[in-house]
C-alpha cells in the first residue's frame, strides 16, 4: 500500500466528469471521465492544498457511484 495516496469514493459520474468530496478542503472536486462510466480506480493530484503536492487521490468509482 502506498502512503502517498488519499483514498476517496466518487459519489457521482457522468460522461464528462466524476465528482467526489475532497477530504482536505471539504469541497466537491470534479475530474474528466472520458465518457467511461465503468467501475474503476482513477488517480489525480489535489489542487486545493499546495502543501501536500506529494500526495495523490486514489478515486474509486464503484457500484455505489451515482450515474447521471
Amino acid at each position: 500500500m502506498n502512503n502517498n495516496k488519499i483514498k476517496v469514493i466518487s459519489n457521482k459520474i457522468n460522461k464528462i466528469h466524476f465528482f467526489f468530496t475532497c477530504p482536505l478542503c471539504n469541497k466537491i472536486h470534479k475530474h474528466g471521465s472520458n465518457k467511461d462510466l465503468s467501475n474503476r480506480v482513477e488517480y489525480r493530484s489535489p489542487h486545493c492544498d499546495r502543501n501536500i503536492n506529494t500526495k495523490e487521490f486514489e478515486i474509486y468509482i464503484t457500484d455505489d457511484t451515482s450515474r447521471v
